[in-house]
């Protein structure tokens, strides 16, 4: 069985509706396909963020790296 999916991007639009479906959709692509390590599954959804999203993620990720 060969199915064709792809995921949505998140780019950061203030909408609980969106982001929630957003994430609705990574969890269950990641069930389907057996993903269960967590660091994987941010891997995944890293490369489903655009725009402000990807901007806030990455600020983030260097938080973090500067508070080790």
């Amino acid at each position: 069985l060969d199915i064709k999916f792809e995921l949505p991007m998140y780019t950061g639009e203030l909408n609980a509706e969106k982001l929630d479906n957003w994430v609705k959709q990574i969890e269950v692509y990641c069930r389907v396909q057996k993903i269960v390590d967590d660091e994987a599954k941010i891997h995944l959804a890293t490369l489903r963020m655009g725009g402000t999203t990807l901007i806030w993620w990455e600020s983030k990720l260097q938080e973090v790296e500067e508070n080790k």
